[in-house]
Protein backbone atom coordinates (compact mmCIF):
# COMPACT_ATOMS: atom_id res chain seq x y z
CA UNK A 1 0.00 0.00 0.00
CA UNK A 2 1.36 3.38 -0.98
CA UNK A 3 1.82 6.21 1.47
CA UNK A 4 0.30 9.30 -0.10
CA UNK A 5 1.73 12.75 0.61
CA UNK A 6 0.72 16.03 -1.06
CA UNK A 7 3.22 15.63 -3.91
CA UNK A 8 4.41 12.03 -3.78
CA UNK A 9 3.50 8.40 -3.55
CA UNK A 10 5.87 6.43 -1.34
CA UNK A 11 5.79 3.02 -3.00
CA UNK A 12 6.81 0.01 -0.89
CA UNK A 13 9.56 -2.05 -2.46
CA UNK A 14 8.94 -5.63 -3.41
CA UNK A 15 11.54 -8.28 -4.16
CA UNK A 16 10.64 -7.90 -7.85
CA UNK A 17 11.14 -4.12 -7.79
CA UNK A 18 14.45 -4.44 -5.98
CA UNK A 19 15.70 -7.09 -8.39
CA UNK A 20 14.68 -4.85 -11.29
CA UNK A 21 16.70 -2.04 -9.72
CA UNK A 22 19.75 -4.31 -9.57
CA UNK A 23 19.38 -4.89 -13.33
CA UNK A 24 19.21 -1.21 -14.31
CA UNK A 25 17.51 2.12 -13.73
CA UNK A 26 15.49 1.49 -16.91
CA UNK A 27 14.22 -1.79 -15.48
CA UNK A 28 13.23 -0.07 -12.22
CA UNK A 29 11.51 2.64 -14.27
CA UNK A 30 9.49 0.05 -16.20
CA UNK A 31 8.39 -1.71 -12.98
CA UNK A 32 7.45 1.53 -11.22
CA UNK A 33 5.90 3.21 -14.24
CA UNK A 34 7.89 6.36 -13.46
CA UNK A 35 11.01 8.01 -14.84
CA UNK A 36 14.24 7.19 -12.96
CA UNK A 37 16.82 9.97 -13.45
CA UNK A 38 20.29 9.17 -14.78
CA UNK A 39 21.94 10.06 -11.45
CA UNK A 40 20.06 7.30 -9.61
CA UNK A 41 20.65 6.13 -6.87
CA UNK A 42 20.73 8.87 -4.23
CA UNK A 43 23.56 9.03 -1.70
CA UNK A 44 23.79 6.45 1.08
CA UNK A 45 21.61 4.04 -0.94
CA UNK A 46 23.63 1.42 -2.73
CA UNK A 47 23.61 -2.18 -3.93
CA UNK A 48 24.30 -3.39 -0.38
CA UNK A 49 21.12 -1.65 0.85
CA UNK A 50 19.10 -3.15 -2.01
CA UNK A 51 20.39 -6.64 -1.28
CA UNK A 52 19.75 -6.21 2.48
CA UNK A 53 16.14 -5.30 1.74
CA UNK A 54 15.73 -8.27 -0.61
CA UNK A 55 16.99 -10.51 2.22
CA UNK A 56 14.55 -8.94 4.70
CA UNK A 57 11.58 -9.22 2.33
CA UNK A 58 12.46 -12.83 1.48
CA UNK A 59 12.00 -13.95 5.09
CA UNK A 60 8.82 -15.81 6.02
CA UNK A 61 6.04 -13.44 7.08
CA UNK A 62 8.01 -10.33 6.06
CA UNK A 63 5.82 -7.24 5.90
CA UNK A 64 6.96 -4.99 3.03
CA UNK A 65 5.29 -1.97 4.60
CA UNK A 66 8.17 -1.84 7.12
CA UNK A 67 11.09 -1.57 4.70
CA UNK A 68 12.18 0.43 1.65
CA UNK A 69 9.85 2.81 -0.20
CA UNK A 70 10.53 4.58 -3.50
CA UNK A 71 9.60 8.28 -3.45
CA UNK A 72 7.67 8.98 -6.65
CA UNK A 73 6.99 12.65 -7.37
CA UNK A 74 3.61 12.95 -9.05
CA UNK A 75 3.65 15.02 -12.22
CA UNK A 76 1.32 17.98 -12.52
CA UNK A 77 1.81 18.10 -16.29
CA UNK A 78 1.92 15.57 -19.08
CA UNK A 79 5.50 14.70 -18.07
CA UNK A 80 5.97 11.33 -16.40
CA UNK A 81 6.13 10.86 -12.64
CA UNK A 82 9.73 10.86 -11.36
CA UNK A 83 11.49 8.71 -8.77
CA UNK A 84 13.22 11.34 -6.63
CA UNK A 85 14.39 9.37 -3.65
CA UNK A 86 14.16 6.35 -1.45
CA UNK A 87 13.69 5.68 2.24
CA UNK A 88 11.58 3.81 4.69
CA UNK A 89 11.89 1.74 7.80
CA UNK A 90 14.58 -0.59 9.15
CA UNK A 91 11.87 -3.10 10.05
CA UNK A 92 8.64 -3.35 12.00
CA UNK A 93 8.34 -1.60 15.36
CA UNK A 94 10.18 -3.17 18.29
CA UNK A 95 8.13 -4.74 21.10
CA UNK A 96 8.32 -1.35 22.85
CA UNK A 97 6.88 0.34 19.74
CA UNK A 98 10.03 1.99 18.37
CA UNK A 99 10.75 2.15 14.65
CA UNK A 100 13.63 3.76 12.76
CA UNK A 101 13.35 5.58 9.45
CA UNK A 102 15.84 6.78 6.86
CA UNK A 103 15.66 8.71 3.59
CA UNK A 104 17.72 10.00 0.70
CA UNK A 105 16.77 12.38 -2.12
CA UNK A 106 18.55 12.80 -5.45
CA UNK A 107 20.64 16.01 -5.52
CA UNK A 108 18.54 17.62 -8.26
CA UNK A 109 15.42 17.35 -6.07
CA UNK A 110 16.89 18.50 -2.76
CA UNK A 111 15.92 21.76 -1.06
CA UNK A 112 12.32 21.47 -2.25
CA UNK A 113 10.83 20.08 0.96
CA UNK A 114 10.52 16.58 -0.49
CA UNK A 115 12.65 14.91 2.21
CA UNK A 116 10.58 16.60 4.92
CA UNK A 117 7.36 15.59 3.18
CA UNK A 118 8.52 11.98 2.89
CA UNK A 119 9.66 11.95 6.53
CA UNK A 120 6.27 13.26 7.69
CA UNK A 121 4.57 10.60 5.55
CA UNK A 122 6.73 7.81 6.96
CA UNK A 123 6.24 8.95 10.57
CA UNK A 124 2.48 9.42 10.19
CA UNK A 125 2.17 6.00 8.58
CA UNK A 126 4.21 4.39 11.37
CA UNK A 127 1.98 5.93 14.03
CA UNK A 128 -1.18 4.86 12.18
CA UNK A 129 0.22 1.31 12.12
CA UNK A 130 0.95 1.18 15.85
CA UNK A 131 4.42 2.63 16.40
CA UNK A 132 4.91 4.62 19.60
CA UNK A 133 8.23 6.31 18.76
CA UNK A 134 9.85 7.06 15.40
CA UNK A 135 13.61 7.62 15.36
CA UNK A 136 16.16 8.59 12.73
CA UNK A 137 19.93 8.98 12.67
CA UNK A 138 21.94 11.55 10.78
CA UNK A 139 25.64 11.99 10.25
CA UNK A 140 27.05 14.60 12.61
CA UNK A 141 27.82 17.77 10.74
CA UNK A 142 24.97 17.25 8.25
CA UNK A 143 22.75 20.25 9.02
CA UNK A 144 20.48 19.61 6.02
CA UNK A 145 19.44 16.15 7.23
CA UNK A 146 19.00 17.36 10.80
CA UNK A 147 16.93 20.27 9.47
CA UNK A 148 14.65 17.84 7.63
CA UNK A 149 13.95 16.00 10.87
CA UNK A 150 13.43 19.17 12.91
CA UNK A 151 11.05 20.51 10.25
CA UNK A 152 9.16 17.22 10.34
CA UNK A 153 8.63 17.51 14.11
CA UNK A 154 11.47 15.38 15.47
CA UNK A 155 13.76 16.43 18.32
CA UNK A 156 17.49 15.89 18.65
CA UNK A 157 17.87 13.50 21.60
CA UNK A 158 21.61 12.86 21.58
CA UNK A 159 24.32 10.78 19.97
CA UNK A 160 23.32 8.03 17.60
CA UNK A 161 23.95 4.32 17.96
CA UNK A 162 26.93 4.51 15.59
CA UNK A 163 29.95 6.76 16.05
CA UNK A 164 29.59 10.09 14.27
CA UNK A 165 25.79 10.06 14.21
CA UNK A 166 23.04 11.98 15.99
CA UNK A 167 19.67 10.53 17.01
CA UNK A 168 16.35 12.28 16.49
CA UNK A 169 12.97 11.06 17.75
CA UNK A 170 9.32 11.91 17.90
CA UNK A 171 6.80 10.14 20.13
CA UNK A 172 3.24 9.45 19.06
CA UNK A 173 1.88 11.59 21.92
CA UNK A 174 3.94 14.58 20.75
CA UNK A 175 2.98 13.93 17.13
CA UNK A 176 -0.73 13.75 17.91
CA UNK A 177 -0.68 17.04 19.81
CA UNK A 178 0.91 18.99 16.95
CA UNK A 179 -1.12 20.79 14.28
CA UNK A 180 -2.31 18.60 11.42
CA UNK A 181 0.38 17.76 8.92
CA UNK A 182 -0.04 18.37 5.21
CA UNK A 183 -0.51 14.78 4.05
CA UNK A 184 -3.25 12.29 3.60
CA UNK A 185 -3.48 8.95 5.30
CA UNK A 186 -1.85 5.97 3.72
CA UNK A 187 -3.86 3.87 1.36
Amino acid sequence: MHIITPRMHLVPATVELLKAELVSAASLSAFLGAYVPADWPPSLYDEKAVRWTIDQLSRPNADGRWYTHYFVLQSTTSAPDVVVGVGGYLGAPSPAGGVEIGYSILPGYQRRGLATEATVGLAQNAFLKGAKVVAAHTLEGDPASGGVLLNAGFKLVGPGTEAGTSRYEVAKAEWSSRPARAMSASM
